[in-house]
């Protein structure tokens, strides 16, 4: 019972999807974190 080429390349596409939806995420949270930051400063 081997997979096919084509489960391989979903699992694949699959992984690389999530890892770019987590990727996207941290990068807005930190965005977020840092316009908090400056906002924070810029009321002091």
């Amino acid at each position: 019972m081997y997979p096919t080429d084509r489960e391989i390349v979903d699992g694949t596409e699959l992984e690389l999807v999530m890892m770019d939806e987590s990727i996207h995420r941290l990068n807005v949270t930190s965005v977020v974190r840092e316009e908090k930051r400056i906002l924070y400063h810029l009321s002091y």
